[in-house]
């Protein structure tokens, strides 16, 4: 059966490398996307039969999975995983998982090849059920990560790190003893640790504390 192509009318993605520190060398690849998830909700005569978001998310990311993978497999390299930044409804949609392996298999790429970002809001809503949405979505090959830069409220288990493939903060805030912590307890776990924005005088003491890579390097002022 042919690969199902990439419809002409929608835009390709953006891609920005993901690099290993201290080297510079690129590894992977993050997904910008163009436009963003309507997470809110939505009330009135004129959005009776619209999808919500609760039930949309996983079509949504479904999608952006997709497009990726077309856009990727247009210029094949070897810069694995592919990191999709997802809504946080996606996280509880229990059709979000076999949505995106679905996708994927209409694709030339495998899901193993996917990181699925969920920010550090989505896994606090979801509270005990955390590990069972990740779960969910290991099972069908997909990596996880968590998204910290905004926000710090996902208590990071023993369990819940060992089912996370990648944890990612921002730089400019590990002056912050909470979030020292919490990257030391994931590069204890073997969690990969993904900076943003860290500055290349630094990105050897950033190696040091577990940070092994880093996503938009800056120059030194």
């Amino acid at each position: 059966m042919p690969l199902a192509t990439q419809p002409r009318t929608l835009p390709p993605f953006r891609f920005e490398p993901v690099r290993e520190l201290p080297t510079g060398m690129a590894t992977g690849l993050l997904v910008e996307h163009r436009e963003a998830f309507a997470d809110a909700v939505r009330f009135g005569p004129a959005w009776a039969d619209a999808c919500q978001p609760s039930q949309c998310a996983g079509s949504w990311l479904a999608e952006r999975i997709e497009r990726a993978a077309h856009t990727e497999a247009l210029a094949p390299q070897t810069l694995r995983p592919i990191f999709v930044p997802a809504p946080d409804a996606a996280l509880a949609d229990p059709n979000a998982p076999l949505a995106c392996s679905g996708a994927v298999a209409r694709t030339p790429l495998l899901a193993q090849e996917f990181c699925i970002v969920f920010r550090d809001s989505a896994f606090a809503v979801a509270g005990g059920l955390i590990e069972k949405h990740v779960r969910s979505f290991r099972r069908r090959g997909f990596r996880v990560a968590l998204d910290m830069r905004r926000s710090q409220a996902t208590p990071l288990t023993q369990s819940l790190l060992l089912m996370i493939d990648t944890l990612r903060v921002h730089c400019d805030d590990l002056g912050e003893p909470d979030i020292l912590e919490i990257v030391q307890a994931a590069r204890e776990a073997g969690v990969c640790i993904l900076g943003d924005c860290p500055k290349w005088r630094n990105v050897n003491e950033l190696a040091s504390i577990g940070i092994g890579f880093g996503f938009d390097l800056r120059a030194d002022a």
